[in-house]
């Protein structure tokens, strides 16, 4: 009986999750971006293609979806960029692994298609935009407009998954996200070869009407001194 009254219980917000509408059908999306540049000091100029992306998203079962995403033409390289499967235990609760972007920053999260300007900000760009291979968590507190997510994922970069290592890097962050206004606070530690580097990640956006605000400042620090501190902003 007590078997049996457990097993209910297990099932109970999985039934919960299989009402929602879902489709079995793959959703695929794009984004292409051509741009001419001149460079005014010595006025060269030049076309490029700085993005052609191509994603793929859907279920394979009431819990469980899926995101494949590539760059076919990234000023003339092809970049693999994400792959990921996610059980969905709860509305609230779920458990993500494969390579995508770790859970710290704001602005770095925001795709081609999403982006307020041409470029990207300097965080997004040189400081924030960093891609692991690994696992993480998300809880969706009901009780508070909330998400928390922490992860841990190998050291090193991401074309290089078949080492072993006995340090790994972790990340986290928690969004707060309520009538138009957000705050966030983020934090990462990741290993380059032997150096171990910590970052601290603040942002804060309101959007109300046709306006958007936004200020996002991250710290980043290299153990034992091995690089000078960054401050962007």
């Amino acid at each position: 009986m007590r078997i049996k009254t457990l097993f209910t219980l297990l099932l109970f917000p999985l039934s919960l999750l299989a009402e929602e509408k879902f489709s079995y059908i793959p959703q695929i999306h794009g984004t292409f971006r051509g741009r001419y540049e001149l460079e005014t000091e010595n006025m060269e100029n030049r076309f490029q293609i700085r993005n052609a992306r191509l994603s793929v998203n859907g279920f394979v079962a009431p819990i469980i979806d899926y995101y494949i995403q590539f760059d076919a033409c990234d000023r003339g390289k092809m970049r693999f960029l994400d792959a990921w499967g996610r059980l969905s235990f709860t509305k609230e609760f779920n458990v993500q692994v494969g390579q995508f972007r770790k859970p710290c920053g704001l602005d770095a999260f925001r795709s081609p298609a999403n982006q307020y300007f041409a470029n990207r900000s300097f965080i997004a760009k040189q400081v924030g935009n960093i891609r692991g291979v690994g696992g993480k968590i998300t809880y969706k507190p009901r009780f508070a407009p909330l998400t928390i997510e922490a992860g841990v994922f190998n050291k090193g970069t991401t074309d290089n998954q078949e080492a072993y290592a006995k340090s790994m890097s972790y990340a986290a962050r928690i969004i707060f996200a309520k009538n138009g206004f957000t705050a966030l606070g983020g934090w990462q530690t990741i290993v380059y070869d032997i150096v171990r580097v910590g970052l601290v990640d603040a942002a804060l956006q309101y959007e109300y009407d046709r306006w958007h605000l936004e200020a996002e400042y991250m710290y980043k620090h290299y153990r034992h001194e091995e690089s000078p501190d960054c401050h962007a902003y």
